[in-house]
């Protein structure tokens, strides 16, 4: 027996078109979102890059710093004892100042580089310049507590930390 074939009236044929394009449309919405999610993933990497970036920059200028004064580098690596001269000793601390200014922005940006290891690693760094500086030490007891009472180097510059 032959099944007579059901014709669909112009409401039915707008009905499935709509349906259709629904479809469609839900299907456009998805790829959409996976695309935003990709360039979302994609702005990140940017940014950590560009953050990775200016973090060794700043480490250059702050090397370039020590080779254009060169006669500072033992007041940071070199135990050397802050001058007797008070125009030298302000001169000292003044980099002091801008050398752990650099150690706190370094350190506020490392935890979001998502790299293992990378703030510990500038955290031994910075507990090394510390060890071998009267005057970060110096610029430290006088100003830390203070002015980085919110900073990492708070919690990095404390007795268990450095050790005896």
């Amino acid at each position: 027996m032959v099944t007579p074939q059901v014709a669909l009236s112009t409401s039915d044929w707008i009905f499935l078109s709509g349906v259709i394009v629904n479809g469609l449309a839900f299907v456009g919405v998805i790829v959409s979102l996976l695309l935003l999610r990709a360039q979302g993933l994609t702005a990140r990497d940017a940014t950590l890059a560009v953050a990775y970036q200016n973090m060794a920059a700043q480490m250059a200028d702050v090397a370039r710093f020590f080779v254009d004064n060169s006669d500072l580098r033992p007041y940071f690596f070199g135990n050397k004892a802050l001058p007797a001269s008070r125009d030298e000793h302000n001169r000292v601390l003044a980099v002091a100042e801008m050398y752990v200014n650099f150690m706190d922005n370094v350190l506020t940006q490392s935890p979001v580089l998502k790299r293992a290891g990378i703030a510990a690693d500038w955290e031994a760094y910075f507990l090394d310049v510390y060890r071998t500086s009267p005057v970060i030490r110096e610029f430290w007891s006088e100003h830390g507590s203070a002015w980085y009472a919110h900073s990492q180097l708070a919690s990095l510059f404390t007795p268990t930390r450095l050790g005896p």
